[in-house]
């Protein structure tokens, strides 16, 4: 995966993703874009010379996308939203599959654009002004009402609280072979309703037994403190009865007293 993301272009004319071994120098050079600031540059290199065949920017340009080094993690990301949504614009239908990440089941699926719809990056994928979560691609119907939210991982998929139901998650990994070789693309963070269910059952018996256990606290603390309630009252009625018979020995002590005098 290394410099994928500096194997790419756009055609100037029908602003189509081409790779660069696809690139003819004699025909398509004057015919080229950089996908990142969409200026022209130039196919370099390859069969004839000493170079490896490369993109490259004009002299003067400051886009560095086609000369940095390291991992290019941003780049990835950004050009795998720029694959799909391209895709989508020009074939109207993505084909993938859901793979369960519990069991493993594969079910294809479609995401299919229509006429009206809209294709957004960095969408907002809510109409609550509060939520400020945004999509790497949203499709919007023509009533402006979200239909798909795309999201792409490079390195870190997204928390499954922040997904609606109506998201999918693909790897730039998976989408660069899905343009290079036709290789299906997959949704990993798919739940089949079966897993679904059954996880809601287990995850409801967790709750009821959580609540037992609280109702058997709740019993045990109110017992305990029954208890202490009848030790400190038995306690009292002792004590009482202690001053009690201290008070009748006294009275019998004076009264013996009394006699003898």
């Amino acid at each position: 995966m290394t410099d994928e993301w500096k194997k790419f272009a756009l055609y100037a004319d029908t602003r189509e993703i081409v790779r660069l071994e696809n690139v003819n120098k004699l025909k398509d050079n004057g015919n080229l874009l950089c996908y990142d600031c969409e200026q022209r540059i130039m196919c370099k290199g390859g069969e004839g010379t000493t170079m490896k065949k490369h993109f490259a920017h004009y002299p003067g340009n400051r886009c560095d996308i086609y000369t940095r080094d390291g991992s290019g993690e941003g780049q990835e990301h950004k050009l795998g939203k720029l694959i799909l949504k391209k895709e989508l614009e020009e074939k109207k239908i993505i084909e993938y599959y859901d793979i369960c990440r519990d069991c493993g089941l594969w079910i294809g699926s479609t995401i299919e654009i229509e006429d009206g719809d809209s294709i957004v990056l960095e969408g907002r994928i809510s109409e609550d002004m509060n939520d400020r979560r945004r999509g790497d691609i949203v499709i919007f119907d023509k009533t402006r009402k979200v239909k798909w939210i795309i999201e792409v991982w490079h390195t870190h998929k997204t928390e499954k609280s922040n997904r609606p139901e109506n998201c999918v998650e693909f790897s730039t990994r998976d989408i660069f072979d899905h343009r290079r070789e036709g290789k299906d693309l997959i949704n990993q963070f798919y739940e089949c309703p079966t897993c679904f269910s059954e996880k809601e059952r287990l995850k409801e018996e967790r709750i009821q037994k959580e609540k037992s256990l609280e109702e058997d606290e709740r019993i045990r603390m109110e017992k305990k403190i029954q208890e202490e309630k009848t030790r400190t009252e038995n306690g009292r009625v002792k004590n009482d009865e202690r001053i009690q018979e201290e008070k009748r020995q006294e009275e019998r002590e004076m009264i013996r007293i009394e006699k003898e005098i």
